[in-house]
């Protein structure tokens, strides 16, 4: 369904200018680790010597159990494809050309029916909705209408009965959502006139409301200005579309910038659960071991320990 980013009024329209359409949380002390190689409050110490007459020492909460493999392996897995996520899907998320299948070339790209647009400046109003269509895969197209034949059903010209007119004309003319029109009134009393676009779903991808911020400024600075005529307005208002076309702005900025930061938390969350678990599968897997493999010993005592390395003191404590 299409919609509207606004347009605007000038020539001397009272307030004239561009317009736009229209849980519970408990707070406490840092968890305590549940193993550590250095000593935590809560904790209890084990030691054993591994085959090569190491020394190994590690503080656990409660009683050691054996990390498995797989458990390292899926969490290396989920590592590596949240990592992959967080680069892809902000790619997505980048403004890109409309495929064809998207927008069907209409036949042309102006209909002028206040006759605003000279022999002269069909060429260059032509190459610059053309240029436009060539670099987003979205057609724009100009209609012109003068005031005195705006239909009386939608009343007097007005913002809302603009947006209104253009639904209804985007509607009849185009039957994708890949299309942007641009309606424009002239008076005859000129330099008055009253303009609005109406933008299909998938053109709103690439024409958001940051690109046609900066499009609405240089249309109505274009058509006020002196000595352009409304339609050199239009062609440069265009030109300047074309140029900003594709790039990163602010509305794509912002999601683009919290999927970033969901993405990372998550990749620290689960890099920090592999390191941890790395780490316990070289601590506590061995220890484990030395209980199935030394059953005699399991308890074995710190002084035995230390003698049997040569250690005067308990450097652990």
């Amino acid at each position: 369904m299409p919609s509207s980013h606004g347009g605007g009024f000038g020539g001397g329209f009272s307030g004239g200018g561009g317009f736009h359409s229209s849980g519970s949380h408990s707070s406490g002390g840092a968890s305590t680790p549940r193993f550590s190689n250095k000593a935590f409050p809560g904790a209890t110490r084990y030691a054993y010597v591994n085959p090569a007459g190491i020394l190994c020492v590690f503080y656990y909460q409660g009683r050691p159990t054996r990390v498995k493999k797989s458990s390292i392996t899926m969490l290396a897995v989920l590592l590596a494809f949240f990592i992959i996520l967080s680069v892809v899907i902000p790619m997505l998320m980048m403004p890109r050309k409309l495929s064809e299948a998207s927008c069907k070339f209409s036949g042309s790209y102006f209909s002028d029916n206040a006759g605003i647009v000279s022999y002269s400046q069909e060429d260059d109003l032509n190459a610059a909705l053309a240029a436009f269509y060539e670099k987003t895969g979205v057609q724009p197209y100009l209609y012109t209408l003068k005031a005195e034949n705006f239909p009386s059903k939608y009343g007097s010209i007005t913002s809302h009965s603009l947006e209104e007119y253009a639904y209804d004309l985007y509607e009849k003319k185009f039957n994708d959502e890949g299309h942007w029109l641009i309606v424009f009134v002239e008076y005859d009393k000129s330099p008055y006139f009253a303009w609005i676009d109406m933008c299909g779903d998938n053109a709103s991808s690439i024409v958001n409301d940051g690109f046609f911020k900066d499009f609405q400024y240089d249309m109505q600075t274009y058509l006020q200005s002196q000595p352009y005529t409304h339609v050199q307005g239009i062609i440069k208002s265009f030109n300047n579309a074309t140029e900003r076309a594709l790039e990163v702005n602010g509305d794509v900025v912002g999601p683009i910038v919290i999927f970033a930061m969901i993405f990372i938390f998550l990749d620290v969350f689960i890099g920090i659960s592999l390191v941890a678990s790395i780490k316990q599968y070289f601590m506590i897997n061995g220890y484990l071991d030395y209980e199935e493999k030394n059953p005699k010993n399991k308890d074995v005592e710190d002084a035995d320990v230390f003698k049997k390395n040569n250690l005067d003191q308990d450097v652990f404590r």
